[in-house]
């Protein structure tokens, strides 16, 4: 683990400038630009609150529901936003793969840091709707960054896997919206974590990551608790092995990419 964070940091340099290429490609000729990282995330919380909360009736832990909805839909977003622009970003930049020698796997390593700057202005707009709600933040929301860096460590870790698997198998990125779709309706985005309440059942309910980093966005947020150990460790320990198979499947498939790629 160790060593895979020491290589990240000697590829800080051109990670960064690989960030800076993809916000300048993905906004450019867009009017609105910056404004679609809070148009998404916005247009998701009124389709959930009609939906869920005035068709559907579901409780949301005593908080106003589109706060309710909108405290996961930040992360969620980003998560989802992440993975769709990891699963092209290789066969995007295959004349830059195909003539240069350099690390590929800075390639969807920028393309995450780059939609991490979606991700700071939803939270923002965030902090706006606290205001707006009336909600105290409490001194406990400084808990949010280690589960941010959970949540950074398993986008990472699927990232990488999705890039590296669409170079050999490119019906993936078309197979990833549905995926996303279907995963975001397995995760607790709409309703709360505490509706599934067979023991059984949760437990295979939170090997899935994004169960446990959602409902801890909430608990640190929206109720200024603690996360669950529980829920949080689960995640921590799923994402942790998805980083380091991630990491693995992309080096050891990384040599013939260029080859494959350029077919």
């Amino acid at each position: 683990m160790r060593f895979i964070m020491n290589r990240f940091l000697k590829w800080k340099d051109l990670i960064l400038i690989l960030a800076l290429t993809n916000l300048k490609q993905r906004y450019k000729q867009r009017y609105l630009r910056f404004a679609w990282a809070v148009i998404h995330p916005l247009f998701m919380m009124a389709v959930f609150t009609i939906v869920f909360s005035r068709v559907a009736k579901l409780p949301s832990e005593g908080v106003p529901y589109p706060l309710f909805s909108f405290t996961a839909l930040v992360p969620w977003t980003f998560f989802a936003s992440s993975l769709s622009f990891c699963v092209y970003c290789l066969n995007a930049q295959f004349n830059l793969i195909t003539r240069i020698n350099f690390p590929k796997i800075t390639i969807p390593l920028g393309s995450i840091l780059a939609t991490s700057f979606d991700f700071l202005i939803a939270i923002c707009l965030l902090i706006v709707m606290f205001f707006l709600y009336r909600f105290t933040i409490d001194p406990k929301a400084i808990l949010i960054i280690p589960i941010i860096i959970i949540q950074l460590i398993f986008t990472i870790g699927v990232g990488l896997i999705l890039s590296i698997a669409n170079v050999y198998l490119r019906d993936i990125q078309n197979a990833l919206p549905l995926i996303m779709q279907a995963w975001m309706l397995a995760s607790p985005v709409g309703y709360s974590l505490n509706m599934v309440v067979n023991d059984k059942l949760r437990f295979f309910y939170l090997l899935n990551p994004m169960a446990g980093i959602l409902d801890s966005y909430r608990r640190v947020l929206l109720h200024n608790q603690l996360p669950s150990l529980y829920y949080l460790g689960m995640a921590f320990v799923v994402a942790l092995i998805t980083f380091i198979f991630g990491y693995w499947f992309f080096k050891r498939n990384e040599a013939h990419m260029a080859d494959i790629i350029s077919l």
